[in-house]
């Protein structure tokens, strides 16, 4: 889809605190993590002057948006991942979990990702306030 200008939404957040929504050209989900069902479980999102017919836009859930940072991880994505946690969105069983499932059909390193799934869990703990702790295996839980 093409579009002539760039789309964005300014907005107030619970807090009051002014925020901005933008599509980002440049991403692209096709070679991330994603959740196969992730589509599926997304909320679609009525745009007044938008066919739905022409462009159907979703908003995935917190887990499955946490998920799709994982692979990329950068500052960014770790700050994303972290407010999710604060705000009480997103805890890091339930994206661990739908992590792990993602991974079976990823294509790519699966280290690296792992690798920022153990960071993404302890931030995850810390932002809601937990500590993480070590299972029998010692894979953080």
């Amino acid at each position: 889809v093409l579009f002539n200008e760039d789309i964005e939404v300014s907005y107030r957040d619970p807090d009051g605190r002014a925020r901005l929504l933008y599509l980002d050209r440049n991403y692209n989900d096709t070679l991330g993590l994603r959740h196969e069902k992730a589509y599926d479980d997304s909320t679609p999102v009525d745009v007044p002057g938008i066919d739905k017919n022409l462009l159907d836009v979703r908003v995935l859930s917190p887990i499955d948006l946490a998920v799709t940072k994982l692979a990329r991880f950068t500052d960014q994505d770790r700050e994303d991942i972290e407010l999710l946690a604060r705000k009480g969105l997103v805890d890091s069983a339930a994206v661990r979990k739908r992590a792990e499932e993602a991974l079976a059909g990823y294509v790519g390193t699966i280290g690296p990702v792992r690798n920022s799934l153990d960071i993404a869990c302890r931030l995850i703990d810390a932002g809601r306030g937990k500590k993480t702790r070590k299972a029998k295996t010692g894979c953080t839980i």
